[in-house]
């Protein structure tokens, strides 16, 4: 993370969180509908003939999701497979609270994969620079771990950056 102040550069290394969760959640449906400076992203775990067991929605800004690329991209090109469909689900979801994200991380083992959505505060790393330009670190904070199948973990990553 770069951020300017008073033009002194801070440089934070930022560490996912690899505990902690509050929630968790296995997913085989998501929805992502982009706005004016952000994305919210819908995720749904649905059974039998479309019955929504269970959801969550979170939000990036373009900013985060343009941070993540350097990281998606190239894993994504690492599974050496390429999604067979596309994920176009319409459903009304009932209304629930979006949750801010700014840092994706994932991994894959076998046909099962994780995603794991997090958050920082930019005014604890401002706080940890006390104004001055240093290197510092800052774990982030958990918000929800995700797993599904990696073809639908592939759909997600694809369809982030597809062009619209």
């Amino acid at each position: 993370m770069a951020t300017k102040n008073d033009s002194k550069q801070l440089q934070m290394q930022i560490l996912p969180p690899v505990a902690g969760f509050p929630r968790s959640m296995f997913f085989n449906r998501f929805r992502i509908e982009r706005e004016s400076g952000f994305v919210i992203v819908r995720f749904g775990l649905v059974a039998g003939s479309d019955d929504l067991q269970d959801h969550f929605s979170c939000v990036f800004s373009n900013q985060a999701l343009e941070e993540a690329k350097s990281v998606l991209l190239p894993y994504f090109d690492q599974l050496q497979q390429r999604p067979v469909g596309r994920m176009d689900w319409k459903k009304t979801l009932p209304s629930s609270p979006v949750c801010v994200v700014d840092i994706v991380s994932m991994v894959t083992r076998n046909d099962i994969s994780e995603t794991v959505l997090s958050l920082i505060s930019h005014y604890a790393a401002m706080r940890m620079a006390g104004g001055q330009a240093k290197i510092g670190r800052l774990d982030a904070e958990p918000v929800i771990l995700l797993r599904s199948a990696t073809e639908v973990q592939m759909q997600l990553v694809q369809q982030l950056y597809d062009e619209e």
